[in-house]
């Protein structure tokens, strides 16, 4: 069987009723999760030159509000889960771990990278083993833990920028400006104000901050 085939497996037999119990529907190569406040995604990245007999692959995971994507004039569908890279806070499945096997074996010196490999020889379920492990123990709880816009909150005031989280500023200004304390607030839009001042970015954080204000 060719390796394409055996990822398939993989995703709709192993790793959709692992994803399931918390709640995760699949669609393709992408798990998502409704919460109150937005909702919580799952993609399995494939590596670009995978081959009839391996698919290297790595999971990348998402969080996206509805508050959020209002602010940045979205319209947020309960119904529709966001793509992984629509999602305001992302993040590898590699941060969680800490690292591991980077690509084609290589080790990522960030400790943010993980992949893993589906061959043609391999059993799926061989290879779903360490992979709903990271997810059950690591990936799905934070993201979880992550997904009411309060926590969003909390997680982005000690975000890991270093670790593969990614957040933009004036997003974390909207829910300062919704959950935070004015004064929290006032800080931070000065700080920011004052370092973008001058700068290509300056003119779109103006225009962030005015929807606030």
């Amino acid at each position: 069987m060719l390796a394409q085939e055996q990822f398939q497996i993989l995703l709709r037999d192993h790793i959709k009723p692992a994803l399931g119990e918390f709640g995760f529907r699949k669609k393709a190569s992408t798990f998502a999760l409704r919460g109150t406040d937005g909702w919580a995604i799952i993609n399995f990245q494939k590596d670009r030159q995978s081959t009839f007999d391996q698919v290297p692959f790595t999971i990348n995971s998402g969080i996206s509000s509805d508050l959020l994507g209002r602010f940045n004039d979205e319209t947020p569908d309960a119904k529709k889960p966001p793509k992984e890279y629509e999602c305001q806070w992302r993040n590898r499945i590699g941060c969680y771990l800490r690292g591991g096997p980077g690509l084609y074996g290589t080790r990522d010196p960030k400790m943010t990278d993980r992949w893993w490999v589906q061959d043609s020889a391999t059993d799926p379920a061989d290879v779903a083993v360490d992979i709903i492990a990271a997810l059950k123990n690591h990936a799905v709880p934070q993201l979880l833990r992550r997904m009411p816009d309060t926590s969003l909150l909390e997680a982005c005031r000690t975000i890991d920028t270093a670790g593969g989280e990614m957040f933009r500023a004036t997003e974390f200004a909207a829910l300062l400006h919704a959950y935070g304390s004015p004064e929290e607030f006032h800080m931070f839009v000065l700080h920011e104000l004052a370092t973008c001042r001058g700068k290509p970015h300056e003119a779109y954080w103006r225009k962030q901050l005015a929807k606030l204000t």
